[in-house]
């Protein structure tokens, strides 16, 4: 089945979003080398320490890492500097908020037109301007500031540096080797700010473009439609194709990348692929990395494709369609 005009624009428009976001994320990268490069000395210097103290005969654990004098001044380094980071962050993720909010209302009018165009229907409808959408920048999705959620930057950061300096130790590498692999274990800091950017900056690209659909007075409803690749989950790619017809929640996982497309009042539904048979047309390769392993054995073993996802319901951040975990699909 060719794919109707609505749905090659989302695409595009979807594929430019993420070359975008790969840009963004080597921002965040970049400057999270200045935090790992003003800590390597002391990096170095902790792991030195901790390896002679191990050929002292001691146990390093994190009871004891904690108690290294060294360790504890290298801990406040690390407070400090993702606390400079996070300040950055967060003006750098609220601003990326902004401009995909604002690309929300622009693709969501696209997609209203293309759909109109297809039908010829003729017409005007009220389109948002970027004001209307000024009230979710800076916020994650349960309305609290994006500061809050950047702050675990910093444990994060420092477990996983302490947990690299115990490894090492005890499997008894090189101590230059452990220093790298705390510098290693920093990073999980920018994991999680780079885990906020993504999401947060997607919802509110996602959020904006259902606030136009629902202020053009002729949208009535969405189509969700997935990625459809190797990286989209069972939770995304089953779901693709079906209708809701609340214009204000979109259900999604952290990082999730899936769009709306708009159903017009007195229109058909836009048509494309049934995602069953795209995943069927997929070679063996493409549905392991889809399904998981488990759940790809268990669907030849019998297991329906539709029992591949559920909806879960997190207090914070509300619905999502994720993979049913592999030990509920016998149930």
């Amino acid at each position: 089945m060719p794919e109707p005009m609505v749905v090659k624009i989302m695409r595009a428009h979807k594929n430019a979003i993420l070359a975008q976001e790969d840009s963004k994320m080597e921002e965040m990268a970049r400057r999270w080398l200045q935090v790992e490069k003003k800590l390597k000395d002391d990096l170095q210097a902790l792991a030195l320490e901790a390896a002679r103290m191990k050929g002292d005969g001691q146990v390093i654990n994190k009871a004891v890492a904690m108690r290294i004098e060294r360790a504890q001044k290298l801990l406040y380094q690390v407070r400090a500097e993702t606390g400079r980071y996070v300040e950055w962050a967060d003006g750098f993720i609220s601003d990326y908020q902004a401009l995909l909010a604002e690309q929300g209302l622009e693709h969501a009018t696209d997609a209203i037109m293309a759909v109109m165009k297809e039908y010829d229907v003729r017409g005007t409808f009220d389109k948002l301007n970027v004001s209307a959408v000024e009230s979710m920048i800076g916020l994650a999705g349960d309305g609290s500031p994006l500061k809050r959620y950047l702050g675990d930057v910093h444990s994060g950061a420092a477990d996983g540096m302490l947990e690299a300096l115990i490894n090492g130790v005890a499997q008894g590498i090189h101590p230059t080797k452990i220093a790298e692999e705390m510098a290693n274990g920093l990073g999980i800091g920018l994991q999680q700010a780079m885990n906020t950017a993504r999401t947060e900056s997607l919802r509110a690209y996602r959020n904006a473009s259902l606030m136009q659909y629902d202020a053009s007075g002729l949208v009535i409803g969405y189509k969700r439609i997935s990625a459809r690749d190797e990286r989209t989950c069972a939770g995304c790619l089953f779901t693709d194709g079906q209708v809701f017809e609340d214009l204000s929640q979109f259900d999604e996982h952290n990082q999730g990348r899936c769009a709306a497309v708009p159903v017009l009042e007195g229109l058909p539904e836009t048509q494309w692929q049934d995602p069953f048979d795209w995943f069927k047309a997929q070679d063996e390769t493409t549905q392991e990395s889809i399904l998981g392993t488990g759940r790809f054995d268990a669907w030849k073993n019998g297991a329906s494709l539709e029992s591949m996802v559920k909806r879960v319901m997190d207090p914070t951040w509300g619905g999502a369609y994720v993979p049913t975990p592999v030990q509920e699909l016998g149930n």
